[in-house]
């Protein structure tokens, strides 16, 4: 097999391992069983005004399993749809996305500096050309062994080949998050369409 096809065949398989490692580090492949037990017995409490504010706060944190979210943000999403998947979507792609009051309510918008779809698309096709790059000079000693005779590949993994992997991974996770964004945003505006379509 040529030597770009294998590059392309790995390059492949280790950018869907990075991005599922979001899930794996966050310890998002805890039971589902346990989630949904939490989930019924939070909001049976929740409705029944048994929970302090602190403990609102707490819980919707632990609904999300993120720490940088807050009980208003996650109650905002479910307004938009009671999705669990909605909600993953917003903590991996809130540093693009912004809640803004209009009128009595809220409603969530990309950042200023993302609102533009060429200007996401053009951050993801960034993101997309460093991460080969990166994955390129990790692996380079591969591609290189059998021409540069001085090279020690051992010693360039060692040192050089963990940071372009954690760059890779950065670039892949970056790209992600764009998309998680998006899909926020996404399914806001079919929201509200089905609101206006009811009127």
């Amino acid at each position: 097999m040529p030597i770009e096809a294998i590059v392309i065949a790995v390059g492949a398989a280790v950018w869907k391992l990075f991005k599922e490692l979001p899930e794996i580090f966050s310890g998002r492949n805890k039971s589902l069983r346990e989630e949904a037990e939490f989930a019924d017995k939070f909001f049976v409490r929740l409705a029944q005004d048994d929970l302090s504010p602190f403990a609102q706060e707490k819980g919707f944190q632990a609904l999300a399993r993120s720490r940088i979210v807050s009980a208003s943000e996650i109650k905002s999403i479910l307004a938009i749809k009671q999705c669990p998947q909605l909600v993953r979507d917003f903590v991996d792609g809130r540093a693009y996305i912004e809640r803004v009051s209009i009128g009595e309510g809220s409603k969530f918008r990309f950042k200023r500096k993302y609102y533009s779809k060429s200007s996401r698309m053009a951050r993801k096709i960034a993101y997309f050309i460093f991460y080969m790059i990166s994955f390129v000079a990790a692996i380079s000693p591969l591609i290189w062994a059998g021409t540069l005779h001085d090279l020690k590949p051992i010693n360039y993994f060692l040192f050089v080949g963990p940071f372009c992997l954690l760059l890779a991974y950065v670039s892949v996770a970056e790209g992600h998050n764009i998309t998680c964004a998006e899909k926020v945003i996404t399914e806001q505006m079919q929201c509200e369409g089905n609101d206006l379509s009811r009127t």
